[in-house]
């Protein structure tokens, strides 16, 4: 099983959590990254991650962000087929840099993309035949746990 994280994803546990919901989900992803970790699930990377991670502004993410990424089992370099596939995304109406995320999903086969994006995700429900599952980090230990 692999799991692929969206940059939301990775700074979720620096988030403010004074909402109960951010909490939940910094949690999930701590958890998450314990089973990488113990290698019960492997990480799926990308240069698109690391290309939005290195533009995070606050020193602290970047460092935390990158001890994440360098647990990864495999980093996809974008491709030809992955950029027309995301392309065919934004025109559902999800973003670029997310469309990215789906694509490399998708085209890869990842068993689940993660994000704590609510948008992204309400929309990607919505696409018909994809072969990976978007997921919260709290859905995904729900589904993990089953």
């Amino acid at each position: 099983m692999n799991i692929y994280f969206d940059n939301c994803c990775i700074q979720r546990p620096f988030d403010d959590k004074s909402q109960i919901r951010i909490r939940i989900e910094a949690e999930a992803i701590i958890s998450i990254i314990e089973l990488i970790e113990e290698n019960k699930i492997e990480l799926v990377t990308s240069t698109i991650v690391e290309m939005e991670l290195n533009k995070t502004p606050d020193p602290e993410r970047v460092k935390f962000g990158s001890k994440i990424l360098s647990l990864s089992a495999k980093r996809i370099n974008l491709s030809d087929k992955i950029i027309k596939r995301a392309k065919g995304f934004e025109k559902m109406d999800i973003k670029a840099i997310d469309a990215l995320h789906l694509a490399i999903g998708d085209i890869e086969k990842i068993d689940y993309v993660c994000t704590t994006d609510d948008r992204f995700i309400k929309r990607a429900l919505k696409i018909k035949n994809l072969k990976t599952k978007i997921v919260s980090p709290i859905k995904f230990i729900e589904e993990y746990e089953k």
